[in-house]
């Protein structure tokens, strides 16, 4: 359900009135009254809406942005207050520079937990590195088209993230490693310093990397070293890894099996997705993973592109009975007659369950 929206019609003096800029604003329904009343007596260069929500969230869209952009940037950095801001399509109005300076003002808020950025034109790392180096309160980042053009880039972007002090969340979306010919450095351009820095950062609890698809455009994005993703496996925090056109091995899968085939290492993974991963994977990468699942007791999705119908049915069926906890619980009561009956209870639908319940589940273990 679409949140309520009440609108602001702020009134701006005669002598600057800044054109129509399309501005989404989210507050607390508690607050809402005064916030308006004070965006309307302080901050006259906005007009437009303000949306209930839990906190103040600005969107900035492509739609009806007709603010030069001396006008943006100082409505922008009159709003400090403001915990999440999502810009989608404007990067092509503005100059690199001036992205810049608008980069640098958000990050300066103090109280930014969220920020998101949508466009076409590609983000630079240095200007993103900035961005991480100041807004050390920022649980959440979403960012398209990271260009990354050298080895001493993706240092520079694992040293930010390594240092980060409050990061929860990282998505790149259509990252794009560029291989220039003139460049010997970009022959040896991976992401493995990158994986390495985020499994060392405690906090990260989300990774999504999703790299370009263009056949138009010169980049390719790989991972290198088995133990990279190996790494990420043990981290402790991680729930949620997503890897999307990332150039991988029947090593990197298997490294990564062995990792979370152990219940007693410290990973706490729940979901994994490998899809499109380059043409070096083989049915014994992914029967790695199955293999793993068979033993593993946490992921509860995982969604990989092998058309081993078997497979994928082994994948499906392991993953479904750990989101309903039926392993587990048999796992900690192995001989314990109660928590047997009441899983093929909770199974008595699902002939497949019932097998494994009665089979390899552990059924002749128990003691009536």
């Amino acid at each position: 359900m679409a949140p309520s929206r009440a609108v602001i019609n702020a009134t701006l003096p005669a002598r600057r009135r800044p054109r129509r800029c399309n501005w989404k604003r989210q507050s607390s329904p508690a607050v809402a009254n005064s916030q308006q009343e004070a965006s309307e007596s302080s901050n006259p260069a906005i007009n437009g809406v303000l949306i209930q929500d839990a906190r103040p969230h600005l969107w900035l869209t492509e739609s009806n942005l007709e603010l030069r952009f001396g006008e943006l940037l100082e409505t922008v950095r009159g709003q400090r207050d403001l915990q999440e801001i999502s810009i989608y399509n404007i990067l092509s109005r503005f100059s690199s520079e001036e992205m810049s300076c608008l980069y640098d003002a958000i990050a300066q808020f103090p109280l930014l937990q969220s920020f998101t950025v949508w466009s076409s034109q590609c983000l630079t790392v240095p200007v993103l590195t900035s961005v991480l180096n100041k807004a050390q309160r920022l649980q959440a980042l979403t960012l398209s088209n990271l260009q990354i053009n050298s080895h001493k880039e993706v240092l520079q972007l694992a040293q930010a993230i390594l240092q980060h002090s409050s990061l929860t969340k990282l998505a790149l979306d259509n990252l794009q490693i560029t291989m220039s010919s003139s460049s010997l450095d970009s022959a040896f351009i991976t992401l493995d310093p990158l994986l390495h820095a985020i499994a060392q950062n405690p906090r990260i609890e989300s990774l999504r990397i999703s790299a370009s698809n263009d056949s138009n455009i010169n980049t390719t994005t790989v991972v290198a070293k088995p133990d990279s993703l190996a790494a990420l496996c043990r981290h402790s925090q991680l729930k949620e890894l997503s890897l999307w056109n990332v150039e991988l091995t029947d090593e990197a899968l298997q490294g990564m099996a062995r990792v979370l085939s152990s219940n007693q290492s410290s990973s706490c993974l729940e979901s994994l997705t490998l899809r499109n991963c380059g043409t070096k994977l083989t049915h014994q990468g992914y029967a790695s993973l199955v293999t793993m699942l068979q033993h593993n007791l946490r992921l509860q999705k995982v969604l990989l592109d092998t058309t081993n119908k078997s497979l994928q049915w082994q994948i499906e069926f392991l993953c479904y009975l750990n989101k309903c906890g039926t392993r587990r619980a048999l796992l900690d009561s192995p001989a314990n007659a109660s928590v047997w009956l009441n899983a093929l209870a909770c199974h008595s639908h699902d002939l497949d369950s019932l097998f494994y319940l009665l089979g390899e589940g552990g059924g002749s273990n128990v003691v009536l």
